[in-house]
């Protein structure tokens, strides 16, 4: 989290900065008030204890500075806020005026994650029979719960063009996973909702309920490159990938080339 200030010697505008998932207010005692947005937002606190969110801020004329012409065919939208407010539950008070910046609490993690990333669901255009039939009431496709601060960002297959030309022993498919770094002073459970953090590796040959891992592969970001040494990773990285095993440090990201099919 980036640290703002508000300066009296600017306008106003000047004074609101971004926020695309989350802004808080944070006192000296260490209590905490967030609030969460679905929407790239504009923010400012022009007093103390004072936050303001900017919903919609429309030209009518050129800015001349690239817009060509003024927005006058904006669309109603629902905007969606979740507000949370939380305490320090350490002994020691949490200033916000030490040189560290300030990190998400893990309940924060939660609550941003669950307004987010909604699940959607597609309906094929052909009646086949699989599309048909109603929607199941639940959906869980992974044998068990992943820790609390780890966070998929992205299971896709990454030449779909070629997907029916591989064999099935080849990685067709790529996770990609990221641990958050989260605030320990803070509620470390999620007020209930976790049970365990990504201190102990992940088994990817277990991970998925109705598909079997056939073999898992450390790979780059952009799934172009395997060699471990050459991209500066560490022997365990990749020699974890093989045994299923991931173990990932707070504020990094690692993909992998996994082959499936089902159980």
């Amino acid at each position: 989290m980036s640290r703002r200030e508000t300066y009296d010697k600017i306008p106003t505008q000047g004074n609101y900065y971004p926020i695309p998932p989350l802004a808080f207010m944070q006192g000296p005692n260490g209590h905490r008030f967030s609030v969460h947005t679905r929407q790239s937002l504009g923010v400012a606190s022009l007093k103390d204890g004072w936050l303001e969110v900017m919903l919609d801020r429309r030209l009518v004329r050129d800015d001349e500075r690239g817009l060509g012409q003024g927005v006058m065919d904006n669309r109603a939208m629902n905007v969606v806020f979740h507000i949370l407010v939380e305490s320090n539950v350490t002994a020691a008070a949490n200033h916000t005026t030490g040189p560290h910046p300030l990190n998400h609490s893990l309940l924060s993690h939660l609550v941003g994650a669950h307004l987010n990333y909604t699940l959607h669901v597609f309906i094929a255009k052909k009646s086949e029979e699989i599309s048909v039939q109603p929607p199941p009431r639940t959906f869980s496709p992974l044998a068990a719960s992943l820790p609390c601060d780890l966070h998929i960002v992205n299971f896709k297959v990454p030449r779909p063009l070629k997907y029916t030309s591989q064999q099935l022993e080849e990685p067709r498919f790529a996770l990609v996973f990221q641990r958050r770094h989260w605030d320990s002073s803070y509620c470390r459970k999620g007020r209930s909702e976790c049970s365990s953090v990504a201190d102990v590796p992940v088994n990817l040959f277990d991970m998925f309920k109705s598909l079997a891992v056939l073999n898992a592969k450390a790979t780059s970001l952009n799934l172009l490159h395997d060699d471990i040494e050459m991209l500066g990773y560490s022997g365990h990285f990749g020699d974890g990938a093989h045994d299923g095993h991931v173990l990932i440090s707070p504020m990094e990201i690692q993909a992998y080339k996994l082959a499936l099919r089902p159980r």
